[in-house]
């Protein structure tokens, strides 16, 4: 077995304590990954302390391991982008949503369709990203039945 065989298998048994409510052991394992230059433990554990799962909530810390995780080449700017609205950074956010969108990702063309949906000003937009988020082969069931609901809405 490769280390990289090796890593994934450490990474799928946190992910595993992690949905069973273990977060501190989740959190070490994802935290030894992260530190060996995995870029998905790097997310996740960028994750668990957006959420506060087994450590307390950081969103500095949250946004430190997203970074290095976009560094080590994985796509972590929807969760960087998330972090930035709790933090309510809108413009940093919206900054990260566009990335992420550049990328494929419908779940945040709609995520920044919302964002945007505060004027007028922005409505063809907001209208465009929603159509993204529609035509998206990256996107959530419930993402993509908002988004139709809420292009209904911009009718």
């Amino acid at each position: 077995m490769t280390a990289e065989e090796e890593d994934w298998l450490g990474y799928e048994m946190a992910d595993r304590l992690s949905s069973l409510g273990m977060h501190k052991e989740a959190l070490d394992i994802f935290r030894v990954l992260a530190e060996n230059g995995h870029g998905a433990a790097m997310s996740r554990l960028s994750l668990m302390y957006f959420e506060g799962h087994g450590v307390d909530k950081n969103f500095a810390e949250s946004i430190k391991w997203d970074l290095a995780a976009i560094a080590a080449g994985y796509d972590a700017s929807a969760n960087l982008a998330l972090t930035y609205c709790a933090m309510r950074e809108f413009r940093e956010a919206r900054r990260w949503f566009e990335r992420s969108v550049e990328l494929g990702d419908g779940d945040s063309a709609l995520e920044l369709a919302k964002l945007l949906y505060v004027s007028d000003a922005e409505i063809e937009n907001v209208k465009r990203l929603v159509d993204i988020a529609l035509s998206s082969a990256l996107i959530t069931p419930d993402s993509l039945e908002k988004a139709a609901a809420f292009r209904q809405k911009l009718h």
